[in-house]
């Protein structure tokens, strides 16, 4: 179930990233997220989070990260930069118009939080709650950070379970993973039961252990 605009708002500002909500477990609803950072500690890495609306704060507060200079982010739970390192990068770029920026940002990604939560209050009037998230609003998702974010840019977003077959087929079954013709075999013996704990268990660690060889 959704949570509302507010407790979004508490978790994500409080901790950020490090929310409990943040690469913590894989469960229905969740949404996994092919990051890339462009300039600072650069690389593609996987996140994923409980829900859309979890996904949609993520990105607001990386984007407010990305967008705002150190010294104007107190109590929003955004990672601790140096003025000097956050600087050097967005050099090019004047300080208003990356105020402009993030305020557009924020207004885009607090009406795609919005449209996301009465999506899934009505989904859940009508009982059909397992209609994961509209492909527009995933759109929308992308859309927004990559014309926003100066650091951060959004690949594929896979919402789980609809989009549990996209995913494996790029992450690989979580079973083995260090010789292609066994993956296949292990596959075909034990297919991924999204239903089983233990399985996303394994998924959640195959996604980090990638992160962190990528």
């Amino acid at each position: 179930m959704a949570l509302s605009v507010d407790d979004y708002r508490r978790a994500w500002e409080s901790d950020g990233s490090r929310s409990q909500r943040c690469n913590r477990q894989i469960i229905p609803g969740s949404c996994v997220l092919e990051t890339l950072a462009l300039v600072n500690d650069a690389g593609t890495r996987y996140v994923f989070v409980d829900d859309f609306g979890d996904a949609v704060s993520y990105c607001r507060q990386c984007l407010f990260a990305d967008l705002t200079p150190p010294d104007q982010r107190e109590n929003h739970g955004s990672p601790e930069d140096s003025r000097e390192g956050w600087s050097r990068p967005r050099a090019g770029f004047a300080p208003e118009d990356l105020a402009i920026a993030w305020a557009a940002a924020d207004e885009a990604l607090s009406a795609l939080l919005d449209a996301f939560i009465a999506s899934a209050a009505s989904s859940e009037s009508s009982e059909s709650a397992d209609a994961g998230v509209a492909p527009a609003l995933v759109e929308r998702l992308r859309t927004t950070v990559n014309r926003y974010g100066l650091n951060l840019e959004l690949g594929a977003i896979y919402v789980l379970p609809q989009d549990l077959a996209p995913l494996l087929d790029q992450v690989g079954t979580p079973f083995v993973w260090w010789d292609d013709a066994m993956e296949r075999a292990e596959q075909e013996r034990q297919p991924f039961d999204f239903g089983n704990e233990q399985h996303r268990a394994m998924l959640a660690r195959r996604l980090s252990e990638q992160s962190e060889l990528d």
